[in-house]
C-alpha cells in the first residue's frame, strides 16, 4: 500500500520499480479512474535533476485508458503520484501492466554501447548526416528514430514526418514500416527521438538539440503490401522539426536517391545511391522472394555512399526534383553492409502507399468536380471518364485529349486530373488502374448501381468491395455537374 504525504496543495506518493542491469526502463500503466487535477510523474532515483513529461488528468484522458511512460535511464524508475486536496483516494485506480527492461542505452550511439554484439549495427562505412550537404541536413529534420513495444519486447525503427497539402496545418503525420508498427498498441507505445545526430561531421558529441517526446501515436493506416505504416503522433514534435515533401512520380532507372535513417538506433546517417528497378516482394513467413517487376510495389536501391542496418527500417528514401527533396519510399529491408555496400536494399513505394493515406495528406473538399473539361455541363462517361482512364495510363498532352477534348488546354486538364489522382483508388487495393478504377468511375457516371456497378472490376486484394460502399464513396466526392 502506498504511503501518502500531505503537502500544502494536496498529497503525494512515490513508488520505485527496479529491474537489475537495465540500461533504461519503461512502464505501461492503465488508469481506470483518476480525479481532476491529478498528475503522474516519472523520475530516475539516480538522476533527480532530470525532468520528464508530466502526465496530467487531461493528457491521460486524451491518450486513453493505458499509456507508456518515458524511457528512464538506469535500473530503477520512480513514479510520483499527486492528488489535489479535494480528491479522494477512492477516485484513483492505476494498474502497472508491463515493465520494459531495455538493455541498450538508446540515447547514445552503439559505438559507445557496452554490448559488443551490437556495435556492428552501425558500421564504420555509415555516414553521419552532419557530413551531408546542407539541403539534406534540412530534410533530416523530419526524420526521427523511435522505440516501441510489442508482446515480444522493445524495438527500434526510423521514420519521417510528412507534410499535408494544407499549408495552414502542422499535423504530425509520420510514415514508417508496417513490420515495425502494425497494431494500435504498438503505435501507442512509440517514444520519439528528435535531432539525434552527431554535432559535427565525424564527431562523437550528440547534438545539443536532441529531444524526446512521449505519448505514442494513433495508427491511421498500415499495409503489408507496401510495408508501410502511417500514424498521427499524439504529442507535437519540438520546435525546429521539419515536415518532408513527397512525390508520386515514379522513379526512373539510375535516378539518384538518398536515405536518411538511424541504423541500429545510432545517430542519424546519410546514404546515397541509385534506383535500379521496381520489384515484387513476397514474404511467406519463412523466406522472402524478391523478383524484378515493373509493376512491383517495392524499390531496389544500390548505394554508392553509406548503407542501412537494423533500426533503419521505416526510414525514408528521397529523390531531388528541381532542387527540392521529395520522399518516394520507406525502407522495408535489404542486404547492404560495409563489406558489401552495393548489395541491394528494398523500399516500399510511396506512390503505392499513397491512395490509402491520401485522405489525410491531401484532404478533398466536400466534392470534386469530375467534369474536367466543360463547366456547367454534365460529365459524360465517353468524355470525362475516358480522360481519367487515359491519365491513369500515363497519357499526356495530345495523346490525352485526342479525339475527345482537342479544344481543351491539355496542361489545365493534367493539373485537374493530378489533383484527382490520389483519390482514384476506388476499391482500395493499393493500385490505381484504368481497367478497374476508371471503369468504376465511368459506370458510376453512366448511372449503374449495385452489381452492375462493380461486376468484374473488384480486385482480389481490394478492401472496399461492397457496391453500396463504392457508390457512397463516389457520391461523396465526385460532383457530376456544376
Amino acid at each position: 500500500e502506498l504511503e501518502w504525504l500531505n503537502t500544502l496543495e494536496g498529497k503525494t506518493a512515490h513508488l520505485i520499480i527496479t529491474s537489475e542491469q537495465a540500461e533504461s526502463l519503461r512502464l505501461q500503466l492503465q488508469v481506470t479512474r483518476i480525479p481532476n487535477g491529478a498528475e503522474i510523474r516519472f523520475f530516475s532515483p539516480s538522476q533527480l535533476d532530470k525532468n520528464y513529461t508530466v502526465f496530467t488528468t487531461e493528457k491521460i484522458h486524451a491518450l486513453g485508458s493505458s499509456f507508456w511512460s518515458p524511457s528512464v535511464k538506469g535500473e530503477q524508475m520512480g513514479i510520483e503520484l499527486y492528488l489535489p486536496q479535494t480528491a479522494k483516494l477512492t477516485e484513483l485506480e492505476i494498474t502497472l501492466l508491463e515493465i520494459s527492461h531495455i538493455f541498450q542505452d538508446i540515447s547514445k550511439p552503439l559505438s559507445q554501447s557496452s554490448i559488443p554484439s551490437l556495435r556492428a549495427a552501425s558500421e564504420s562505412c555509415n555516414i553521419d548526416i552532419a557530413c551531408a550537404t546542407s539541403d539534406w541536413q534540412e530534410s533530416g529534420k523530419s526524420v526521427a528514430k523511435y522505440i516501441y513495444n510489442t508482446p515480444s519486447g522493445a524495438f527500434l525503427c526510423s521514420g519521417t514526418l510528412l507534410a499535408d497539402s494544407d499549408s495552414n496545418t502542422q499535423i504530425p503525420y509520420f510514415l514508417t514500416a508496417n513490420h515495425c508498427i502494425n497494431t494500435s498498441s504498438s503505435a501507442q507505445s512509440m517514444e520519439m527521438y528528435w535531432f539525434y545526430k552527431a554535432e559535427q561531421c565525424g564527431g562523437t558529441t550528440t547534438s545539443a538539440n536532441f529531444q524526446t517526446t512521449q505519448g505514442g501515436a494513433e495508427l491511421l493506416s498500415h499495409s503489408a503490401t507496401t510495408d508501410s505504416s502511417f500514424v498521427k503522433l499524439n504529442t507535437n514534435p519540438p520546435a525546429g522539426v521539419g515536415l518532408s515533401g513527397w512525390s508520386l512520380d515514379p522513379l526512373q532507372v539510375n535516378d539518384v536517391v538518398v536515405g536518411l535513417h538511424h541504423p541500429g538506433g545510432d545517430v542519424k546517417k546519410y546514404s546515397k545511391g541509385q534506383f535500379q528497378h521496381f520489384e515484387k516482394v513476397i514474404d511467406n513467413g519463412t523466406f522472402l522472394s524478391v523478383t524484378e517487376d515493373p509493376n512491383g510495389n517495392f524499390i531496389n536501391v544500390k548505394w554508392s555512399e553509406g548503407i542501412t542496418a537494423g533500426g533503419s527500417s521505416g526510414s525514408g528514401l528521397w529523390r531531388t526534383e528541381q532542387g527540392v527533396n521529395y520522399l518516394v519510399g520507406a525502407l522495408f529491408g535489404g542486404s547492404s553492409f560495409c563489406s558489401a555496400p552495393q548489395a541491394p536494399d528494398d523500399y516500399g513505394r510511396f506512390d503505392r502507399s499513397y491512395p490509402a493515406i491520401s485522405q489525410w495528406l491531401n484532404p478533398l473538399p466536400n466534392t470534386v468536380n469530375i467534369n474536367v473539361t466543360t463547366i456547367n455541363n454534365k460529365a459524360t462517361g465517353l468524355k470525362d471518364g475516358i480522360l481519367i482512364a487515359r491519365y491513369i495510363q500515363g497519357l499526356r498532352g495530345a495523346a490525352l485529349t485526342s479525339g475527345i477534348a482537342e479544344t481543351e488546354n491539355s496542361a489545365n486538364l493534367e493539373a485537374t486530373l493530378a489533383n484527382l489522382q490520389g483519390h482514384l483508388d476506388i476499391d482500395l487495393d493499393g493500385n490505381v488502374t484504368a481497367e478497374q478504377d476508371a471503369m468504376l468511375i465511368i459506370r458510376h457516371i453512366l448511372g449503374l448501381q449495385g452489381n452492375a456497378l462493380t461486376a468484374g472490376l473488384i480486385s482480389t486484394t481490394a478492401t472496399r468491395t461492397d457496391p453500396d460502399a463504392i457508390k457512397q464513396y463516389l457520391d461523396g466526392f465526385l460532383q457530376l455537374s456544376q
